[in-house]
């Protein structure tokens, strides 16, 4: 029989095991399959693409805009792969923004997607594949990639394009709003999310013609909102223009903190940003970056997930996954990443697009790359167990 000493060492033994399996998936072996998984060489042009669930049987489906042949393409997935010819194919003038999110609350997926000429076109499951709903792109017209969520706790649901922020009504039923800038309107592209943790989604926006990002916190009293409307307003310090955002946890601490790439197109150089709300505070107006990555290559691709099993975010950007460190964040050196994502040719290349998410249905999160010169679409299996 066990005594008390004996349950407190095997405790401890197991819990160092434990440790030392993660560490061993953490150091020196590769957590995502470094080369692709499968592909989708025959996609020309994939600009945008988007993975979720459409046809309802819990593995997540692929739609990729094609701005070449102004189509979009839905691939349901079989047998663990995509493959065309599409299962759908339908014409929009220059598809650039996708969205997958259950928009009518049926528990079924929905399409949200953005062209030039049909601005904010959303498709709803239909019996008979799916029924088409038109926003009013006359008002407030903006081309860009969608941000879904909930801005208040009305139920219903909000997405925007750029500053535009449409509630869904039901039907082909939309209200339309404009979030304005402190001295013009140059809100860029917008990630909702829930910064403060208060049950509604933020908007935190980047800038388009300079170093900026900033955030509206709700509740908002109406869609037409300038800064002194928000519940609170801030700024933060970027040294050039936003291409990308992306918002998680990145320090452990539990609330969400803000990565962005930004390149000077003068001078031809980027970076990576990071930045921590300062618990319990949350952002400070006019803050700089508490960590900066240099010699990030100009990229419109990020995302933060837990790759290595650990409890913690880490960060996809481009094509280099970081990992982070308990307590220390990320490496501040873009060619010290912890791996590098290469094409079928074992050579590196600059994704457009970045996607996280179970593809494989294993309980861990996959990538998948896109490519504008070459086409095609590449998937990087999670090999952690």
């Amino acid at each position: 029989m066990m005594n008390g000493w004996h349950i407190k060492t095997l405790s401890l033994l197991v819990c160092s095991l434990a440790a030392a399996l993660v560490a061993a998936n953490t150091v020196g072996a590769d957590i995502i399959k470094t080369s692709p998984s499968f592909t989708i060489p025959d996609v020309p042009a994939p600009y945008f693409f988007e993975l979720g669930d459409l046809n309802g049987d819990k593995r997540p489906d692929m739609v990729i805009s094609d701005l070449v042949g102004n189509k979009v393409h839905i691939l349901y997935q079989r047998d663990g792969k995509f493959s065309l010819p599409a299962d759908k194919t339908f014409e929009v003038f220059i598809p650039q923004g996708l969205r997958i999110v259950d928009f009518d609350g049926d528990s079924r997926n929905d399409l949200l997607v953005v062209g030039r000429k049909d601005q904010k076109l959303l498709l709803l499951p239909g019996k008979d594949g799916f029924d088409v709903v038109y926003a009013d792109n006359n008002i407030n017209q903006y081309f860009g990639l969608p941000a879904v969520g909930r801005l208040d706790k009305s139920g219903s649901m909000d997405f925007m394009v750029g500053p535009v922020w449409r509630k869904w009504l039901g039907n082909d039923k939309f209200k339309a709003g404009y979030i304005k800038g402190p001295e013009k309107n140059n809100n860029g592209e917008v990630i909702l999310a829930d910064l403060n943790l208060d049950g509604s989604d933020d908007m935190v926006f980047s800038v388009t013609d300079t170093g900026c990002i900033r955030l509206y916190y709700g509740p908002f009293m109406n869609q037409s909102v300038s800064p002194v409307d928000a519940s609170e307003f801030i700024q933060l310090k970027a040294p050039f223009p936003v291409t990308c955002l992306t918002v998680a946890d990145l320090n452990g601490d539990g609330r969400p903190d803000i990565a962005a790439c930004a390149y000077d197109s003068n001078t031809r150089k980027s970076s990576l940003h990071i930045y921590f709300q300062n618990v319990p505070v949350g952002f400070s107006d006019g803050a700089e970056p508490s960590q900066i990555m240099e010699g990030v290559p100009p990229s419109r691709g990020i995302a933060a997930a837990d790759f290595n099993g650990d409890k913690l975010n880490d960060l996809l950007v481009a094509n280099h996954i970081f990992l982070q460190a308990k307590g220390k964040g990320f490496s501040q050196d873009f060619n010290k990443a912890d791996q590098i994502l290469l094409d079928v040719n074992g050579r590196e290349f600059a994704p457009n697009q970045v996607k996280v998410a179970d593809i494989n249905v294993d309980g861990l999160p996959d990538i998948a790359l896109s490519r504008v010169v070459k086409g095609g679409v590449a998937v990087y299996l999670n090999q952690r167990n």
